[in-house]
């Protein structure tokens, strides 16, 4: 089973907010959320790719800054993989506040 996981930090963001924007994230990159938990700041996505599910989750935590971890994981799958779709997931959710 490959597996990784990656932590970030927003500034001037609310745990909130990055929930909320992780949501939008993994839909952009064609994850379907499958479970939103808001009152844990916390998002389960999946996607699957070549015939194998990727499950994916962010939960971001309330610190100065806001920090993050997102964790992917999937049998048949190599971590190389998973890297592409984490790597998209950190720009886009980055991209999202610099506007």
């Amino acid at each position: 089973m490959a597996k990784i996981s990656r932590t970030g930090e927003i500034e001037n963001q609310s745990a909130d907010e990055v929930y909320q924007a992780s949501v939008r994230v993994f839909e952009a990159i064609e994850f379907e959320v499958w479970k939103k938990r808001p009152l844990a700041w916390l998002s389960l996505a999946k996607k699957t790719v070549e015939g194998v599910e990727i499950s994916a989750n962010l939960a971001a935590r309330p610190s100065l800054p806001v920090s993050y971890t997102l964790t992917m994981t999937a049998d048949g799958l190599s971590e190389e993989t998973l890297d592409e779709y984490a790597e998209q997931f950190t720009k886009k959710i980055q991209a999202v506040f610099s506007e």
